[in-house]
């Protein structure tokens, strides 16, 4: 037996309800065509005649936003998104996506606001935490942003959560823990030029210098001053000098005025046994930056890996008078002295350490070098115990 249901239309008036909303559904269809193609545009301007409809829903407000993210479109897609706020009645997901354009356009702590109001009102909203622990990330609140990243653990992780958590553990100097999670990050998108660099990075910060080699010449194609950087880096720490002035060498190609590079390339060229070479470079960086102590420390080690002790002292001495107080300079001037023999020039340069109360264990500790190499054992121990606050 068949059953026919009839509905009566009214005069015509639910015929154009019926009709509004088949072309509703038609332009939505046109929009999602249009952006498998990758026609954003277009998806944009079918999207603008939905939202012209009286009967357009939060939901095409909130595509229509997305469309505007991926043009950089940042206030249209804002007003887009609080138009779906307000017609969904404040729906967690669309004050989301608030603090998405927000953060994509610079105001972190607009969109960390957005954030925690989605996270008070859902403690489940994982993507809130995840976009809440990357602002955190990039305040250097390393702790805190690990926190979120742990809460974010509790559902099925992404890699981007997985790298986020290795950032945090690097930058709070715990690079074992980072190794762990960046590994992760990068199993899980083999292909993620970041995470590999990323991890390449950490694998360097523990000292295996060969893996992390291997997987930055998985990036060299790229042409990327940092991969060139770290590889020579790499290379330098396995004893391969000339292989990481050459990698410095392409690093400088694509970025000829970074100062650390050239740093980096001189010690090398004095590894490499070339100690003119890398002299040149510094004096070349001090003529640019004449008041810059590091640079007259590095010129004061060169000369000094290079038994030019004068020349090492006279540098220290320079670096020293821009820089007072400056420990490293100080600590390294002693040890030139002390090679020397030169106990009471040292002693000078001790005295001065210990008019500063945080060099006070330093001062101690060069002190009770000098007193070994002389001999006096026990006003070394004394020293040394001083350093170490056992007096």
């Amino acid at each position: 037996m068949e059953i026919y249901i009839i509905i009566e239309f009214g005069g015509g008036m639910m015929l154009e309800v019926i009709k509004d909303r088949v072309t509703l559904e038609c332009y939505r269809g046109l929009t999602l065509i249009y952006r498998l193609m990758g026609k954003n545009e277009k998806a944009q301007d079918v999207m603008t005649n939905i939202i012209q409809k009286e009967r357009a829903e939060e939901k095409d407000w909130w595509l229509l936003g997305r469309l505007y993210v991926k043009s950089k479109k940042w206030e249209h897609a804002y007003n887009a998104f609080l138009h779906a706020v307000q017609q969904s009645g404040g729906k967690a997901k669309y004050i989301y996506w608030l603090g998405q354009v927000e953060e994509y356009a610079g105001y972190e702590k607009t969109a960390e606001s957005y954030y925690d109001e989605v996270i008070n009102r859902e403690e489940d909203f994982y993507d809130a935490m995840a976009a809440k622990a990357r602002i955190l990330l990039n305040r250097n609140a390393y702790r805190e942003a690990l926190a979120y990243y742990e809460c974010c653990f509790q559902k099925k992780t992404d890699p981007e959560v997985y790298n986020g958590a290795g950032l945090c553990y690097m930058g709070m100097e715990e690079y074992f823990h980072a190794v762990r999670y960046l590994k992760k990050a990068l199993s899980a998108k083999p292909d993620n030029e970041v995470f590999c660099f990323n991890y390449a990075s950490a694998l360097l910060k523990i000292g295996n210098y060969r893996q992390a080699l291997a997987e930055l010449q998985q990036l060299k194609r790229n042409e990327n001053p940092l991969v060139y950087a770290a590889m020579g880096y790499c290379y330098g720490e396995l004893g391969l000098f000339a292989d990481g002035i050459r990698q410095y060498e392409k690093a400088l190609g694509l970025s000829p005025h970074d100062v650390e590079y050239l740093l980096n390339q001189a010690v090398l060229y004095v590894k490499n046994g070339n100690s003119e070479r890398a002299l040149q470079i510094l004096k070349a960086l001090l003529q640019k930056n004449p008041a810059d102590p590091d640079l007259y420390n590095n010129i004061a080690w060169i000369y000094e890996e290079a038994q030019a002790y004068k020349e090492a002292e006279d540098n220290y001495y320079r670096g020293l008078t821009l820089s007072s107080g400056n420990q490293q300079i100080a600590y390294n001037l002693i040890c030139c002295l002390n090679k020397q023999g030169k106990y009471l020039e040292a002693m000078e340069v001790i005295h001065y350490l210990e008019n500063n109360p945080a060099s006070a264990q330093l001062a101690c500790s060069c002190l009770a070098r000098i007193y070994e190499n002389l001999g006096a054992d026990k006003a070394a121990v004394d020293c040394y115990n001083k350093a170490l606050g056992l007096d």
